[in-house]
């Protein structure tokens, strides 16, 4: 099944090349490198205040994901295994992905969370920058992870 999904991202990789579409051609890399990487990925998505950050808490047996009565997790998270735990904060430029007048992608800036502020970082509140250059897309999280006794 994979090989339809690589075959098609190989030749929009192509057209992207040659209509010097930088920008697009690194989404597709990623992409592609997504679909051949093992892991496994989960989205958990639903209605606000229904108990998703509690959900991926209790699955991965670890507080990665703040929960209370308020809006605690409005960013999209990633939350990965890692020996040592550590939180981080993405931002991106707000022009979606390509510099003022060219094709060259944008970097997005990780700031990374002191482990106390996860709830600040997955809330979108820390290291907001004053007159919107850059906009918070996502935080990710590491920890480790294991199954409850």
């Amino acid at each position: 099944m994979a090989g339809i999904w690589l075959d098609a991202l190989d030749e929009i990789a192509r057209t992207c090349r040659e209509h010097g579409r930088a920008d697009l051609l690194l989404a597709v890399r990623q992409k592609r490198a997504q679909l051949l990487d093992p892991k496994l990925r989960v989205l958990v998505i639903g209605e606000p205040n229904q108990g998703k950050s509690q959900l991926v808490n209790a699955i991965v047996n670890a507080p990665v994901c703040p929960v209370g009565d308020g809006r605690t997790t409005v960013l999209p998270t990633v939350v990965q295994h890692a020996e040592v735990a550590s939180a981080t904060v993405v931002q991106a430029a707000s022009a979606p992905g390509r510099a003022a007048g060219t094709s060259v992608p944008v970097p997005a800036e990780r700031t990374p969370v002191p482990l106390d502020q996860i709830a600040a970082g997955v809330a979108g509140t820390l290291g907001r920058r004053p007159g919107g250059v850059r906009r918070t897309s996502r935080s990710d999280c590491r920890a480790r992870c294991s199954a409850p006794d």
